[in-house]
């Protein structure tokens, strides 16, 4: 009988520590419930652009044959979006036809939306700038050059959320 219970006890510490260790590895919150498809979609339009100069700059040489936005990192207080990170993956192509896929972000700060669950939202902010490490376009860097951005996904999301000074608490993936 005491090996009974000391089992259910077990099991039971186990089951907890574990529902409570998720809670706290999954803590951000859906964008969508602050922000519309439509106003991330807006966010994006003023994103692509400053992501591609990047991509392109004269110092690139591998051609940049695929971006497409990934995710969102938001951060708000009381529903008020103030800062946001706009991660695209973009796929770059040498001379040589090698492809890499890196991770590039346009950050925003002292954001302001007006009416972010709706199509006619607002943005305020400062224009967005290109952040992340100098990393190289390809295997090689003489042949295709560097760009700001991450190597891989997990590089790139332990950077932006480790951010202590911009407060990640929302995400929408495309």
């Amino acid at each position: 009988m005491k090996h009974t219970f000391f089992l259910f006890f077990i099991l039971i510490s186990v089951v907890c520590c574990g529902c409570g260790k998720e809670q706290e590895t999954d803590g951000l919150k859906d964008a969508g419930k602050i922000m519309s498809e439509q106003t991330a979609d807006m966010i994006h339009m003023q994103s692509e652009p400053v992501i591609r100069e990047t991509a392109t700059a004269s110092g690139v040489r591998a051609q940049l044959t695929d971006l497409q936005p990934l995710i969102l990192y938001v951060s708000a207080k009381e529903d008020a979006i103030t800062q946001i990170y706009d991660v695209y993956k973009a796929t770059f192509t040498t001379s040589s036809g090698y492809q890499t896929e890196r991770y590039m972000v346009a950050y925003y700060r002292n954001v302001e939306i007006k009416n972010p669950l709706s199509e006619d939202a607002v943005i305020n902010s400062e224009p967005p700038i290109c952040v992340g490490a100098m990393v190289e376009v390809a295997a090689d860097a003489q042949e295709a050059g560097y760009i700001f951005g991450y190597k891989s996904r997990q590089d790139m999301e332990a950077d932006v959320l480790r951010s202590m000074d911009t407060g990640i608490t929302h995400q929408m993936e495309k």
